[in-house]
């Protein structure tokens, strides 16, 4: 890294990124001990890392990923206060604010990693996945668990609908660790723990998002080793087959203490969602409406007989909300870092630096 930190600096670096891992994870605990709490623990870590670079204007080793960053969230930033002006809403205005601390709060995010290397994003990620599956097994094989606010996001701390999250985002990390470094016991624990969560989630985006992993991973074994493709095809398709009769565990006690029906991701995707569907053509619908500077905070919304419902597609929602700047901004924040590979020497150094 640019900065040659001493041992102290180095373990208080990647014990407070392991604290924002966890804070991501479980997110809803801002619903248990208050937002102001659950915000104010966010700033005092952001706070860390800025004050740190104001005192030390080096130049960060991913200063480039930095500034498209940036731009990105002052595209989004700028377009969103553009809808609250153009729409009179306060409530565009207050997420506008919002933005603007999730922005700080990534940057000190990039400059607490700046100061880590390979190995420790591998052991915050370890630590993270198997932290939360260790809950939810004891939420699932006993009585313990804990209560978590109003279930907005899942009223435990790792209700299935939630938690296949941290499992889909972190596996990738877990496979280029396997691809580099095959004899690594926890990364193989780590594997099956993402996995498990996943699974035991019932989560069709969750199960998707792992299906084409599978497959790209798939795709580079084929280029290394043949046999090693091979094995590992046999033994995804003799584990979906499994999956697919019902013949791996699928965790009846603990749906059944929440009076809801056990349902796996592959019988989801098979079913017609009707409420999905309208989701999706309502949220078009007012997308093209808002195009092309927005309706505002909560315009992207389904109506049903009950209540509204958000649209589930961050895409139509920001173009609703906040309008096309704000989608431009939100698409390459998302997207930038796939062009970054262009060739075998960037794939190289890339593979060079985590080893």
């Amino acid at each position: 890294m640019d900065e040659v930190n001493s041992p102290l600096s180095k373990h208080i670096n990647l014990i407070l990124l392991l604290l924002a891992a966890l804070l991501t994870a479980f997110g809803d605990l801002r619903n248990l001990i208050g937002p102001l709490a659950y915000w104010t623990a966010w700033t005092g870590y952001a706070s860390y890392f800025i004050i740190k670079r104001i005192f030390n204007r080096k130049k960060l080793k991913n200063h480039k990923v930095v500034g498209v960053f940036f731009a990105c969230f002052m595209a989004m930033i700028f377009s969103s206060l553009l809808a609250a002006l153009i729409n009179s809403s306060i409530e565009t205005t207050y997420q506008s604010v919002k933005l603007m601390a999730i922005g700080l709060v990534a940057y000190a995010v990039f400059c607490n990693s700046a100061e880590l290397g390979w190995k420790d994003f591998l052991l915050v990620a370890k630590i993270t996945v198997t932290v939360q599956a260790i809950v939810f097994v004891s939420s699932m094989m006993s009585d313990w668990h804990l209560m978590l606010g109003d279930g907005r996001q899942g009223s435990l701390i790792a209700y299935p609908g939630v938690m296949w999250k941290t499992g889909a985002y972190l596996l990738p990390i877990f496979l280029a660790r396997l691809h580099l470094e095959k004899k690594d016991l926890w990364n193989y624990l780590s594997i099956g723990a993402a996995l498990y969560l996943i699974i035991s989630d019932g989560s069709r985006t969750g199960f998707i998002l792992v299906s084409v992993m599978a497959v790209g991973y798939l795709i580079l074994q084929v280029r290394n080793s043949l046999k090693t493709a091979l094995a590992l095809s046999l033994l995804a398709c003799v584990l979906g087959l499994f999956y697919s009769v019902g013949a791996l565990p699928n965790f009846d006690r603990w749906y059944e203490n929440y009076g809801t029906e056990v349902q796996t991701a592959v019988s989801r995707i098979s079913e017609d969602d009707a409420v999905r569907r309208r989701m999706l053509s309502d949220g078009l619908d007012i997308a093209l409406e808002c195009f092309p500077w927005g309706c505002g905070f909560g315009a992207t919304s389904a109506d049903f007989d009950t209540n509204a419902m958000v649209v589930h597609n961050g895409y139509l929602s920001v173009q609703g909300h906040f309008g096309i700047i704000a989608l431009i901004g939100f698409g390459y924040l998302l997207s930038f870092h796939a062009f970054s590979i262009k060739s075998k020497n960037s794939r190289k150094k890339i593979i060079n630096a985590h080893k």
